[in-house]
């Protein structure tokens, strides 16, 4: 089994001519918060230094970029490799009904951790079934999480206005 990737954000560098050589990409969120935060960016003055691209789907890329990810499709390629039955047991534990409290403890793991340390390395050729459950998935599930919070409370402010 095996995973195309293709970038959620891509950052240029300002003022430094075109060409891919200016410019840098990030498969996850956790990624782009730690360069962020390793190269100053997000502070005063430091934006106009870089125009940052986020990708919704497929649909926002244009066709340039998407001829360039099957051009180069063995770099956008990810093989899954099974690690046996400790693989199974998270497959199990990150989606079965029954496990919902074995769920909850999986989540404040994350909670505990640097979250901006916890993604996948996206040039390596391959990537173990409980890595992508212990860092894809669970970032996707605390995110799915988080903004289920955000949307209770829009809807709260909502019923205030009424």
């Amino acid at each position: 089994m095996e995973e195309f990737i293709t970038p959620i954000i891509k950052v240029t560098k300002v003022g430094k001519g075109k060409g891919k050589d200016n410019q840098l990409a990030f498969y996850s969120l956790p990624e782009y918060e730690k360069w962020k935060k390793e190269n100053g960016v997000g502070t005063e003055g430091s934006e106009s230094k870089w125009r940052i691209k986020y990708y919704k789907g497929l649909g926002t890329n244009t066709t340039e970029e998407g001829k360039s990810y099957f051009a180069k499709l063995d770099s956008h390629k990810i093989s899954f490799v099974w690690g046996g039955d400790t693989d199974g047991k998270l497959i199990e534990m990150a989606f079965k009904k029954d496990q919902a409290e074995a769920r909850k403890d999986w989540l404040s793991t994350y909670a505990a951790a640097n979250q901006a340390e916890i993604f996948v390395d996206h040039s390596q050729k391959q990537l173990s079934i409980s890595d992508f459950i212990n860092k894809v998935i669970l970032d996707l599930q605390v995110n799915a999480f988080t903004n289920s919070f955000q949307g209770i409370g829009s809807v709260l402010q909502c019923g205030q206005h009424s």
